[in-house]
């Protein structure tokens, strides 16, 4: 049975996150963008995400809150699931709060995966297929056309990268595509085990 010892990848996780945080206040504030008094919250959006690390790294925060509250977790997570798998294309047409979401603000938010964190901001992602433009949120100034992107290219390539040495080391080659509210029952369903047949040593 592999086993991996998860200190390492988080704050390799963690320092990619803190520079991506860095460049993205750095853009909101060229834009003029602040999520303040916003009723379009972007937590009712659908975001999906594709790696183990991030699924690791947010579990790490889940464990650290009180038992009632991860309780409560569980249960919304159920709701949203059960309400993603009855909606038709939900990526686009399902409009439910995450379950981390308590009062507008994400509990978790330190823990919060990538694609959480690059919303909002026009962005760019550069790949072998040529460049995907974001527009970002629609509350910009949109006055402000000579404004900077938030290119997510680097970012990206960083945690690529991270998940691929983790796979390897894990001789973990499933596809990954999941909601935050399938990371948490997955993590109820294995009794705290990120993944059957894994050793993960915390260490963190």
């Amino acid at each position: 049975m592999p086993t991996v010892e998860a200190r390492e990848y988080l704050e390799r996780l963690e320092a990619i996150y803190t520079d991506l945080d860095t460049r993205y206040s750095e853009v909101a504030r060229a834009w003029g963008l602040t999520c303040e008094g916003c009723e379009d919250n972007c937590c009712q959006r659908v975001f999906l995400h594709f790696t183990l690390v991030e699924q690791i790294y947010l579990m790490e925060g889940f464990r650290r809150l009180p038992e009632d509250l991860k309780k409560e977790i569980v249960r919304r997570a159920s709701e949203y699931n059960l309400a993603y798998s009855k909606t038709s294309r939900p990526e686009e047409n399902l409009k439910l709060f995450c379950p981390l979401n308590f009062d507008a603000r994400c509990i978790l938010y330190r823990y919060r995966p990538m694609a959480c964190r690059v919303y909002g901001v026009p962005g760019v992602l550069k790949g072998p297929k040529g460049e995907i433009q974001f527009p970002g949120c629609w509350r910009l100034n949109k006055q402000k056309t000579q404004a900077p992107l938030l290119d997510r290219t680097p970012f990206y390539q960083q945690l690529a990268e991270l998940e691929r040495d983790l796979r390897r080391r894990l001789c973990y080659f499933q596809k990954y595509r999941k909601t935050i509210a399938q990371m948490i029952a997955d993590e109820e369903a294995e009794t705290g085990l990120l993944l059957r047949g894994y050793d993960i040593f915390e260490g963190y």
